[in-house]
């Protein structure tokens, strides 16, 4: 009977090792009468891809934390959304026009405070910013002193005022007010007034018509 020839001993050989594993020889690890060497550029791919899964894993957490945020506009919104950065456009960015009231037939004569137009009411969250813009012509006495407000109730929010260089045409001016702020988380109603301030001479007059309305407005522009 022929000898068997004994099989050669494999010589040990450390090389990288996964992370959180002791360096070993490949030796420890083969099966019995077989050698096996590990390929170096192969497990740097697994270790490379082990980094990617923890880097995947830290992004989904982030994302899990935005999409905890529910939206008082639409709730459907963090759901569908897939990329971030446009969930982010959709809440910063302006909501347009919440409400509006106009008029060309807006034509008061007064002295004490009255009130012009009135918005339907909004509701706020307490985060979004919103612009109240009033505009409407006006006119009266040479002399005398008028003032547009914005108004919620009795509280004066803005405030503009004019002073009528001249009874009639070039006296008249069409006036604008501004109001930019941040509502509290409620319902509330807008509106503007017109008074005369200082003066004896007459009433104070808007003048609204068809080429020139007078309106007021409020709109969402955003966080």
């Amino acid at each position: 009977m022929a000898q068997r020839r004994p099989r050669p001993t494999p010589t040990p050989r450390s090389g990288p090792t996964l992370p959180g594993r002791p360096e070993q020889s490949d030796v420890s690890l083969q099966p019995p009468g077989r050698v096996v060497r590990y390929d170096v550029a192969e497990q740097k791919k697994i270790e490379a891809r082990f980094r990617g899964l923890e880097e995947a894993n830290a992004a989904l957490t982030a994302q899990n934390a935005k999409l905890s945020r529910r939206s008082r506009f639409d709730p459907r919104i963090p759901l569908l959304a897939t990329n971030f950065d446009v969930e982010d456009a959709i809440f910063s960015n302006p909501h347009g026009v919440l409400a509006e009231t106009s008029s060309t037939t807006l034509n008061i004569n007064t002295v004490a405070e009255t009130d012009c137009l009135t918005l339907a009411a909004i509701t706020g969250d307490g985060v979004r910013r919103v612009l109240i813009t009033v505009f409407c012509w006006v006119g009266g006495v040479g002399g005398d002193v008028l003032e547009l407000r914005i108004k919620e109730g009795g509280t004066i929010l803005q405030r503009q005022q004019y002073r009528i260089p001249v009874t009639g045409g070039q006296g008249q001016r069409g006036l604008t007010i501004l109001w930019e702020f941040v509502p509290t988380s409620d319902a509330h109603t807008y509106k503007f007034t017109v008074q005369r301030t200082i003066g004896s001479g007459g009433n104070v007059n808007t003048l609204a018509e068809a080429n020139r309305p007078a309106f007021i407005m409020c709109e969402d522009i955003g966080t």
